[in-house]
């Protein structure tokens, strides 16, 4: 079959449209070893994953809306934003996946271990999820951070277990 310039054409492989192209594309092609439908004009467009059958071009159904465990996990993917009422430099969105968390954990308890930031300088830097700098200038500070992000990643986690319960925000504000 030769192409026309100007048309669309559908490949179609077991039932599907497998591919969409032009004559530019695919100048000609051997019908009897390839399906292509002319789809120049049909409407809606079908695309690339569209059923075919007797003539007829069929989207492929929506996919489910996530589930409330789905939407908790996205959550915590999202970080939370952080709004320091004492101390404004502080406000940002923070990490909140495994690995803030891990290390969120790590610091926590050299703190409760030591009484302090490790180090000398007596503050300690944290990065937002922007890779922002931020200084948490007292361990109350910081204790008042942590405790906001693992009580949210607590209620995601309480939800993907359950599959039950009331989204959080995905926000905190703390002193």
């Amino acid at each position: 079959m030769q192409a026309t310039a100007g048309h669309t054409y559908a490949q179609i492989v077991n039932g599907l449209v497998h591919w969409i192209f032009g004559a530019a594309d695919m100048p000609q092609w051997n019908a009897a070893q390839i399906t292509v439908v002319d789809i120049t004009g049909v409407s809606p467009a079908p695309a690339v994953g569209w059923s075919y059958s007797d003539g007829g071009f069929t989207a492929p159904p929506s996919p489910p809306a996530p589930t409330l465990a789905q939407q908790a996990a996205a959550l915590i993917t999202g970080g939370i934003a952080i709004t320091s009422s004492g101390t404004p430099a502080l406000n940002g969105t923070y990490s909140t996946g495994a690995a803030a968390q891990q290390n969120a954990a790590h610091m926590m308890g050299f703190i409760n271990a030591n009484g302090k930031f490790p180090g000398t300088s007596g503050t300690l830097v944290w990065l937002d999820a922007a890779g922002q700098p931020h200084t948490f200038a007292t361990t109350a500070e910081f204790g008042a951070f942590y405790t906001a992000a693992f009580d949210f990643v607590a209620d995601c986690q309480m939800i993907m277990l359950t599959g039950s319960g009331t989204l959080p925000s995905p926000s905190a504000t703390i002193p």
